[in-house]
């Protein structure tokens, strides 16, 4: 097994694991609406890479497939607030 295959199914299981988790934390929000269930999700990812349970190559292969998703960018900068041109 190469590199990029460990580095590709562990990127897998991290998508599949934080699909999970952003399912129950979206349940959690359901009942009380000051959660926010995307600031929990980055702040359980910090938590991951402080403790070194997620290495950053898994993390760096997560956001090279996210990219890929057709209307990623277009959703990222709506998010963000920025336009094309990177104007707020």
């Amino acid at each position: 097994m190469t590199a990029a295959t460990v580095l590709d199914a562990g990127s897998s299981a991290l998508r599949q694991d934080l699909v999970k988790v952003l399912g129950t934390l979206r349940q959690i929000a359901g009942d009380d609406p000051l959660v926010n269930p995307i600031r929990r999700l980055a702040l359980d990812l910090s938590r991951r890479i402080e403790a070194g349970d997620l290495p950053l190559p898994v993390i760096d292969g997560l956001i090279q497939d996210a990219r890929r998703v057709p209307g990623a960018r277009q959703t990222a900068e709506s998010l963000s607030g920025r336009n094309r041109s990177g104007r707020q």
